[in-house]
Order: structure tokens, then C-alpha cells, then sequence
């Protein structure tokens, strides 16, 4: 056994287990990185590979097709606003859902909602009665 210098890179490791061999080892890729080389996306977490107004990260986050124009990737049923969890982003574990809103859509507006977000999905009831009857809603999604 010995001690590479530098460290090893990140998700990798060695195996000592077959004598005279050392091996590198590296980890299944999952999440976000095996998700974007699995849909062949070029333009990053930010981009929009298929320009359909949807960021690459969102459209991993709902289970999107990166390479395929999307419709609205929310629904809004009665006064909830929902949004369905992707299956790798689901297993993965690898971002984080919010619901924000809005009475301006000014920059510097949004407030993060009380949301109730579960395994499948993150939902919003949106309140009938805001002062000014206006009231906007959006995803954010982030990778820390």
C-alpha cells in the first residue's frame, strides 16, 4: 500500500486485492454528469441544448429530454402549481428544488414559497386572494 502524491482525483480509488497489480479504480458515473453525457449535452448545467427557454439542470432535475423542445415542464391544477422529479435526479440526491414567487417578476422579487416538496414532486398552493390578485410562480432549481 502506498499513498499517491498528488491525491487521487476525486471519485476515484485503488484496488490492492490481485498481488503484484495495483488498479484505479473509478466510481459509475451518476447524477447530473452521467445524465448530461448519457442526452449528449454540450452547453453545461445553464445552457439549453435544445433551446426550448428550459436550462440542461432543470430539465435533468424533471426528467426532461435535453436534445427535444419541451412544453411548460410544470402543471397548475385549481390554484397548485406542481412540478414532477426527474427519475436521476430522484436517485441521485444531487440538487435541490424551490418554489419561489412573485408580485412583479422584478429581479430581486422572488421569495422562496412554502412549498411542500416530497420524494415525487414539489408542489405550491397558490393563495386566491393576494393584494393586487397577482401572483407568479417559478421553479428554481439548484446543485450545490
Amino acid at each position: 500500500t502506498f499513498t499517491p502524491t498528488p491525491a487521487l482525483p476525486a471519485g476515484t480509488s485503488l484496488d490492492y486485492a490481485t498481488t503484484g497489480q495495483i488498479k484505479l479504480v473509478i466510481a459509475a458515473a451518476s447524477g447530473y454528469g452521467s445524465w448530461a453525457t448519457t442526452n449528449s449535452v454540450l452547453e453545461g448545467e445553464n445552457g439549453d441544448d435544445d433551446d426550448d427557454g428550459i436550462s440542461n439542470l432543470v430539465e435533468y432535475a424533471l426528467g426532461l429530454d435535453p436534445q427535444d423542445g419541451d412544453p411548460a415542464p410544470g402543471t397548475f391544477t385549481g390554484n397548485t402549481l406542481t412540478f414532477i422529479k426527474g427519475p436521476e435526479a430522484k436517485a441521485a440526491l444531487d440538487v435541490t428544488y424551490k418554489i419561489q414567487t412573485s408580485t412583479t417578476l422584478a429581479t430581486g422579487s422572488w421569495t422562496d414559497a412554502a412549498a411542500t416538496d416530497t420524494t415525487n414532486d414539489i408542489s405550491f398552493l397558490l393563495p386566491s386572494n393576494e393584494p393586487g390578485g397577482k401572483l407568479f410562480g417559478r421553479l428554481q432549481v439548484t446543485k450545490p
